[in-house]
């Protein structure tokens, strides 16, 4: 039968694979929050680490879910490991995952604008993915708000169940529900940065930027050449606008800012459907 949901992981690795098979390994209980590197976090509360990994390919995953004696919220994060002593490209890592197994659910998002800020827009769960994506803005605000909520169809602003996610950290960010043909439901979201779209740009790309700003990688593909435009510009969002990256496969280098507002000017594309691919590493600063 198969399970034809989309994937909260997925990576890539050298032989061309997209399979994972990541397993138990081991769990571990912290007193408190593990402070990711890097970021500010959430002090306080009891966490579970669950510590999945895959003996094939090395990849190891740890799951990290922070509960508080007062507060009924769980905060959880990933942190994913290549173990391979190769190279592995993560195409996607979701912030998060749930499985629900009915889907008689309404999805409520919130949007805005200026003096009217968090609108809610409520919809009724049905058969394919409903989404809430920033992808094309590359940020969100009060424009598109980090927030998603799954809630019963009885349920009102007094009582019903009810359950909110919200993201700490979000740029480009994609909420989505999904309803297969036999009625469960997958709720998924995270960052998402899409550069391109094929319709607007005869260029398709999206970008994948560590935690840390230092490295991104870039995939794409074209469309249908135009023969008068014979290079393009690609913006590309989420990195750090005060750093400067070498691209490894140009040898160009450019600020953060320059490559978000004025962008990357691509190689000569003389051919339809060709790939696109670019890794950016950041400068070493100067002391």
């Amino acid at each position: 039968m198969g399970d034809y949901r989309r994937p909260a992981l997925l990576v890539m690795t050298q032989d061309g694979a997209r399979q994972t098979d990541l397993r138990f390994s081991s769990f571990a209980v912290h007193r408190e929050k593990v402070p990711p590197e890097g970021l500010p976090y959430v002090r306080g509360g009891e966490t579970l680490e669950v510590m999945l990994r895959d003996d094939v390919y090395g990849l190891e995953l740890s799951l990290f879910y922070t509960v508080f004696d007062d507060q009924d919220a769980v905060v959880r994060s990933a942190k994913l490991v290549n173990r391979s002593g190769g190279d592995l490209r993560v195409q996607k890592i979701s912030s998060f995952s749930l499985d629900f197994p009915d889907a008689s659910y309404d999805t409520v998002c919130l949007y805005g604008r200026p003096c009217r800020e968090r609108m809610p827009v409520r919809e009724a769960c049905g058969p394919g993915i409903r989404e809430f994506s920033s992808a094309l803005r590359g940020s969100s605000s009060h424009y598109l708000n980090p927030f998603f909520a799954l809630v019963r169809r009885e349920t009102d602003e007094h009582a019903g169940d009810a359950y909110g996610i919200a993201l700490v950290y979000s740029g480009a960010l994609s909420l989505s529900a999904e309803m297969t043909s036999y009625g469960t439901l997958r709720v998924q979201g995270g960052e998402l940065y899409r550069l391109a779209q094929m319709c607007r740009d005869g260029l398709y790309a999206a970008a994948l930027v560590s935690h840390d700003k230092m490295h991104a990688y870039v995939a794409g593909i074209t469309g249908q050449t135009n023969a008068n435009v014979l290079q393009k510009r690609l913006k590309i969002c989420g990195l750090d606008d005060a750093r400067r990256y070498r691209v490894r496969e140009t040898g160009t280098v450019a600020s953060g800012r320059a490559l978000r507002t004025m962008g990357l000017l691509l190689p000569p594309l003389r051919s339809d459907f060709m790939p696109v691919e670019l890794h950016l590493e950041a400068e070493p600063e100067k002391a």
